[in-house]
């Protein structure tokens, strides 16, 4: 899964640069939901319910975006798609992949959301 990721993710980059490039315009039409901020480096979800994170209860978590380096670790991480998954998320959260693992299923729809916003309109996996 991540490999299509990152490869489906390159892509998309690619052809937004050649498009640029060549005066198309490419906006994006996707929508961010409400329970997410955009910040300077990431955003802010706000969760469905409490989680507890660190060992603390909290109702926001902060995101920070992936880089390269992010993706590639994942990819190259041990472990089911859902291990890559998870790692990945408590990387980006600062968190370990034990509270991500612990997370409601609401809450980690919110996550995944979350990650899918950095990608833009590009929503097809």
């Amino acid at each position: 899964m991540w490999k299509t990721w990152f490869t489906t993710a390159a892509a998309w980059i690619c052809c937004r640069l050649r498009a640029r490039h060549w005066g198309c315009d490419v906006s994006d039409d996707y929508q961010k939901p409400d329970y997410i901020e955009e910040v300077d480096g990431g955003v802010v979800i706000t969760l469905a319910a409490p989680a507890t994170i660190n060992g603390q209860s909290v109702q926001t978590l902060s995101m920070r975006e992936p880089c390269g380096r992010d993706l590639k670790a994942a990819q190259n991480a041990k472990g089911t798609d859902a291990d890559k998954e998870f790692r990945l998320f408590a990387n980006l959260l600062e968190c370990t992949p034990a509270d991500v693992e612990e997370l409601t299923l609401r809450n980690l729809r919110r996550v995944q959301e979350a990650f899918k916003f950095f990608r833009g309109s590009d929503q097809s996996e």
